[in-house]
């Protein structure tokens, strides 16, 4: 993990650790990114006291209130999805829609990526919706086959 953050560091590059807040911490990643469910509360207390400068705190939700309550916990970034249904997996999580996306970006005061089964037919549409991003997996797989 050292490598990692030392590489990031060189290249001007962040690095984030996934679901994993005490390694992001002991590693002195620039942050973490929260799974759905929980709150951002005990993040936000563990960047209080890590005496680091800045740490970035993400989280994945899946509907409008989640990323506002998620917003007014103190998130630095969101992750707002499934918008379609997703393409590497089955998802239960009811689909969030160009609408729901439309309504959170102007509802939180915080960046919102997009995620769930966004493709090239349909980014320019999400990417409208104000969102600043999207992550994905199966697209962005299918660019490096």
């Amino acid at each position: 993990m050292k490598a990692g953050v030392t590489a990031a560091r060189e290249t001007g590059r962040l690095l984030l650790v996934n679901s994993e807040l005490s390694l992001a911490l002991e590693e002195r990643a620039d942050g973490v990114h929260l799974p759905g469910g929980g709150s951002v509360i005990d993040a936000l207390r563990a960047r209080n006291r890590s005496g680091l400068d800045r740490f970035l705190i993400g989280k994945s939700v899946h509907s409008v209130e989640e990323a506002v309550v998620a917003c007014g916990d103190g998130a630095d970034y969101l992750l707002l999805g499934p918008v379609f249904p997703p393409i590497s997996k089955v998802s239960s999580t009811a689909l969030v829609g160009l609408s729901g996306l439309r309504e959170a970006v102007g509802r939180v005061s915080v960046p919102i990526f997009a995620l769930g089964g966004i493709d090239e037919g349909n980014e320019a549409q999400v990417l409208a919706t104000g969102v600043i991003g999207i992550a994905g997996i199966s697209w962005v797989l299918g660019y490096l086959r």
